[in-house]
């Protein structure tokens, strides 16, 4: 994991927070819900929704300003090694289950879509598809 998201830490109610768009969330529904804290204070900064769809993933999030909610390509690479990679909260259950992956950022409308490599800025031959826009 790199350094600079140590700091971060997700974890997960028994019950999930409503889905901003008002999709049933586990354990009543789908989507997955992880909350966002900073580890030193336990302040919670940030929220995820997450629902795997065949090899699609989706992933939506919001994350105060002041701890980069503004910030799309540091917030997309915060999501994919603190929340879904090998040392992150799911332990890379989502790196076996999903090959494409559908990002949205609620705070900036951002949207981008791609693989796993493209989502942690690792370079992927021949161009790749990941899209941000935002």
């Amino acid at each position: 994991m790199h350094p600079a998201f140590e700091c971060f830490e997700w974890g997960a109610f028994d019950v999930g927070r409503p889905h901003p768009l008002g999709h049933s969330v586990h354990p009543d529904g789908r989507w997955g819900h992880a909350v966002l804290s900073l580890r030193r204070t336990g302040e919670e900064i940030g929220d995820a929704w997450y629902l795997l769809d065949g090899p699609t993933l989706t992933v939506m999030v919001q994350v105060a300003d002041k701890n980069g909610g503004q910030d799309d390509p540091w917030l997309i690479r915060l999501v994919a090694e603190t929340l879904f990679g090998e040392e992150g909260f799911t332990g890379g259950y989502y790196d076996r289950q999903a090959t494409h992956i559908k990002y949205r950022n609620i705070k900036t409308t951002g949207v981008w879509d791609g693989s796993w490599a493209e989502m942690r800025g690792t370079p992927v031959g021949g161009g790749g598809s990941g899209n941000s826009d935002n």
